[in-house]
């Protein structure tokens, strides 16, 4: 029988050793992996009836950081922190420049919730957790989006961002209808666990509660205060009142939201997720960026360790007859001194006549540096394919020799730019609820400052292949002289890609034409019926 109080529950566990071992490679830590691919960490699935760990099946036994070391060897192991290359990369092609977020057009004219919007959504605090969700996205197959307030820190609400492995999501029909959300509090002592449990059970109302267990148990519900960490959840301000439940736990704080829908978005990486598309609670969860590669990682690593053990090798050995060590302190073992410039004579095995450098074994290792790179490179190349990303995000040519043109610039990023737009369009939609609930629930907890129920905002990504300026201009310059271009179309081509918003554009729209003036006449087709100095004779 499955244990009542284990934390997180099933089938949430088998996805939590899962988003271990994804977590672990992220954040370059080599013991957890060495730990997950040695064997000694439970299983993550079955499959054809067999339990596997980790994302490989059946090859943990070929995995470079799951082969034990023998006691007393100093083996070189070190770690390309490809990974974690791989998410802030992605999250910063999605998220490099901050999103724009406007109001709907019938909300436009409503300048005070505009700027109110961009307070909330577009302040450097905000761009900066909108990056980190990214980064989880891209590690963990998704995100989740709370709105969150506290008077004593800051005026307004503002987002905060959840890995998908402090979550427990209810899906229907694919869509989030309810989570529980949590942030845990380790004691010194290393068994005390405090986990402070954000459950979103629907539609307008949040419940905090404090519990106090283990490392793999909830344990019992304790007051909020009993941490400084959670003690101001007490003193947390509700949009409006709420009729407590009898069936709400007695430590348990209750938030009515004033909203009706879910305050919570969530948004995939990637989808589908192949592990668990037919795994029913796991079956909505996105895809990590990770999936799938976790062996060319670990081989990524084998090589990068092979490197620089080639490179110790290539520092050179001497191999001495024992004879010729000389003993040391007591305690101490015999010791060579190559700087020593006379050399008494030493009972050997050798003939008398035999020279020191005779008896002396020099070993000199090549550094294959340029194979190992090759190879490495080889392997950062088709991670990069895998995942969707152009080698020029990393450095890298395209193979390709010569010099380009401004079009194979834009070209060299045209692979990136397909796979963020791929990306926004599962993030764009809990981007836009989650700058919808926060604005909401800013004009009930900080009334009078331009946040209120409005419609859903829009969003917008800053173009990544920014087309060569000289290009532009001289593309511009064609359509004026051919006259196969209206000003508007001329501004909005100028303008494209730019942070400006829609209001911004008319204004540059309404100075053109008004700079511009009246067009002088064609001769060809003048007439003069229309001149203004034979209507005033």
């Amino acid at each position: 029988m499955a244990n009542a109080d284990a934390f997180p529950p099933y089938p949430f566990d088998i996805a939590g050793s899962r988003y271990a071992e994804h977590r672990a490679w992220w954040a370059s830590d080599m013991a957890t992996i060495e730990q997950i691919y040695s064997g000694k960490t439970r299983a993550t699935h079955i499959h054809q009836g067999r339990p596997h760990r980790g994302g490989v099946v059946g090859n943990l036994s070929k995995m470079f950081w799951g082969k034990p070391i023998a006691e007393g060897e100093d083996r070189v192991r070190l770690h390309l922190p490809l990974p974690a290359d791989v998410a802030q990369k992605s999250a910063s092609i999605l998220f490099g420049e901050a999103p724009k977020f406007e109001l709907p057009d019938s909300d436009s004219k409503n300048v005070k919730a505009q700027e109110r919007l961009m307070t909330l959504m577009s302040s450097d605090e905000s761009h900066a957790e909108l990056l980190k969700s990214g980064e989880y996205a891209s590690s963990l197959g998704g995100a989740y989006l709370a709105p969150a307030w506290d008077a004593e820190v800051a005026d307004h609400v503002f987002p905060k961002a959840y890995r998908a492995d402090v979550a427990l999501p209810v899906f229907r029909h694919g869509r989030l209808a309810s989570v529980k959300l949590w942030t845990e509090y380790q004691q010194d002592d290393g068994r005390a666990v405090f986990r402070l449990i954000e459950e979103h059970p629907g539609p307008g109302l949040i419940r905090f509660t404090l519990y106090e267990g283990g490392v793999g148990t909830l344990g019992r519900a304790v007051p909020v205060d009993t941490l400084e960490e959670t003690a101001h959840i007490a003193r947390l301000k509700s949009p409006v009142e709420y009729l407590r439940l009898a069936t709400e736990g007695q430590y348990t704080i209750s938030i009515a939201t004033g909203i009706d829908e879910m305050a919570v978005a969530y948004y995939p990486n990637m989808m589908p997720n192949p592990d668990w598309e037919q795994f029913g609670a796991l079956a909505s969860v996105g895809r990590s960026d990770y999936l799938g590669l976790e062996p060319v990682f670990d081989k990524t690593d084998q090589l990068w360790s092979s490197l620089f053990r080639d490179v110790e090798n290539g520092a050179g050995r001497v191999t001495l007859p024992e004879s010729y060590l000389e003993p040391g302190a007591r305690g101490q073992g015999p010791t060579f001194d190559p700087d020593r410039t006379y050399y008494k004579g030493i009972n050997t095995l050798g003939a008398a006549a035999d020279s020191l450098k005779s008896q002396m074994l020099i070993s000199q290792f090549d550094i294959r540096d340029d194979v190992h790179l090759n190879i490495i490179d080889a392997l950062e190349r088709r991670v990069l394919r895998t995942i969707g990303l152009s080698p020029k995000e990393f450095g890298k040519s395209n193979m390709a020799s010569g010099a380009k043109t401004a079009t194979e610039v834009t070209d060299d990023r045209a692979e990136t730019e397909a796979t963020r737009d791929v990306k926004g369009i599962y993030a764009r939609p809990a981007l836009a609820k989650n700058a919808r609930v926060c604005l909401a629930i800013d004009g009930v907890v900080f009334p009078g400052k331009g946040g209120g129920e409005f419609g859903t905002p829009t969003i917008g990504f800053a173009k990544i292949s920014q087309e060569d300026p000289e290009k532009r201009a001289r593309t511009l310059q064609y359509l004026d002289a051919a006259r196969s271009i209206a000003t508007e179309d001329r501004v909005r081509y100028r303008l494209e890609g730019e942070d400006v918003t829609e209001a911004e554009i008319r204004l540059q729209i309404e100075r053109a034409e008004a700079e511009l003036g009246t067009l002088a006449p064609d001769p060809a087709t003048f007439t003069g019926d229309d001149d203004p100095a034979k209507e005033t004779e």
